[in-house]
C-alpha cells in the first residue's frame, strides 16, 4: 500500500460516478450483480468476436 497516494487530487466526475455505483448496489445488489456478471460472460463473446474480425483483415 505505500504506492498509494491519498492525498493526490480526484476528479469529481469520479467521485460522483463512485457514489452512484454504491447508491446502485446499496439499493438492489442483486440486481447490480447481476448486470455486472453479464457484462462479463458477454466482454469474452466481444473479445472473441474482435480478435476473429482483426485475423481476417
Amino acid at each position: 500500500f505505500k504506492e498509494i497516494n491519498v492525498r493526490r487530487k480526484v476528479h469529481f466526475v469520479a467521485m460522483i460516478l463512485a457514489m452512484l455505483v454504491l447508491l446502485a448496489v446499496a439499493m438492489k445488489p442483486s440486481l447490480v450483480l447481476f448486470l455486472f456478471f453479464l457484462g462479463y460472460s458477454l466482454s469474452g463473446y466481444e473479445m472473441f468476436g474482435y480478435t476473429w474480425w482483426k485475423q481476417r483483415q
